[in-house]
């Protein structure tokens, strides 16, 4: 396909990317050209997920993420890489980036508005605070988004029903040192982590971190299955220091997702940066004194930015989710509609993990 598209057909595309222009009445008005979006949105997200947030990229810059995409797929022509750097503007100019100069969330990404707009999701006070509510209606709606995204399917799920009648809590049994990737537990801890996207295992790097996860959660000592069946917040920070510094995010999924398969709890919130980042907005949005989080009877946080967020420990952050758990099903009309942790973590990480 040649590249046809003229200037005033550019600021179009990039209006409608950005939101200011409402997407079905010009593909209406212009569907070749949309064609080209429609075609170039399908593939965006995969490459964005596979690069912007790929951990090993430090340096990420507009040429070099197009660059990336051709090694790909040499056939994109020049209207196509035009709209992918468009895509790539608006993604990560949206930032959930709170502080003092910036309180509310103003700049989105074309996949928030699509989503709000596509489920017609309930916001939360001023439609442009862009914050969406954490109510069992948004739960249900983008549950079943989820459940119908190929890019989300619970393979560890699947494991763990397979495997169920062989995972021995009490000891490894067969499975010695040299053999952990026999273990059932460790098979369905690194379907964890690939399910998810954190990529422990992934890299040569973090797999020692990984397997010292695993081996702190099969010593007898660490009483670790019965502290999560009763839901102990510390558990995912002793699995983080377990491994030295470093896989805040995988323990706290551990964690969960054990927890909800073997035990049918959903006890655990998932340390996720994308929850952390915009959980300021929240606080603020559901009347809290940011000066003001007391943790404990002896420990109040003061919350100055998302980077706040970023450096707590597990137990304050799932102490925090759980305040605001509590703020969000105090609204609820009737017992039916409270929302559980995996609906808060599943409504605010689908909702914005298309910001950076």
């Amino acid at each position: 396909m040649e590249a046809n598209m003229n200037n005033d057909q550019k600021k179009l595309v990039k209006e409608v990317i950005n939101g200011n222009k409402d997407k079905e009445v010009e593909l209406k008005k212009n569907k070749k050209i949309f064609d080209i979006y429609n075609r170039i949105k399908r593939k965006i997200n995969g490459y964005l997920d596979n690069y912007l947030y790929n951990d090993l990229i430090s340096e990420k810059t507009k040429s070099d993420f197009i660059k990336f995409i051709k090694k790909t797929d040499s056939s994109i022509n020049k209207d196509e890489e035009y709209i992918m750097k468009v895509f790539y503007d608006n993604c990560t100019k949206a930032k959930l980036s709170y502080d003092n100069k910036n309180k509310t969330i103003r700049k989105t990404t074309f996949e928030f508005d699509e989503l709000v707009n596509e489920l017609k999701l309930d916001m939360r006070g001023n439609r442009n605070d862009n914050i969406v509510n954490l109510s069992i209606n948004n739960a249900k709606k983008i549950g079943e988004k989820i459940s119908k995204d190929a890019d989300y399917i619970p393979f560890a799920k699947y494991l763990y029903d397979f495997f169920k009648e062989e995972i021995d809590v009490e000891n490894r049994g067969r499975y010695k040192d040299n053999h952990i990737t026999d273990d059932p537990i460790f098979i369905i801890m690194r379907e964890i982590d690939r399910d998810n996207s954190t990529n422990a295992w992934r890299y040569k790097d973090k797999r020692k971190k990984f397997k010292q996860i695993y081996e702190y959660i099969r010593d007898k000592k660490n009483k670790f299955f019965e502290r999560l069946s009763n839901g102990d917040p510390s558990l995912p920070d002793d699995l983080t220091s377990a491994s030295g510094a470093g896989l805040k995010n995988i323990s706290s999924k551990i964690c969960k997702y054990l927890c909800e398969y073997m035990y049918g709890f959903h006890n655990y919130f998932i340390n996720d940066s994308y929850i952390r980042k915009a959980l300021p907005f929240y606080l603020k949005s559901y009347g809290f004194d940011l000066k003001n989080i007391r943790i404990n009877d002896n420990e109040v946080l003061h919350i100055k930015s998302s980077s706040s967020c970023e450096n707590l420990k597990y137990r304050e952050l799932h102490y925090i989710l759980s305040q605001l758990l509590d703020r969000a099903n105090e609204e609820a009309k009737t017992f039916k509609d409270i929302i559980s942790p995996d609906e808060l973590d599943r409504i605010i990480w689908y909702s914005y993990k298309s910001f950076t």
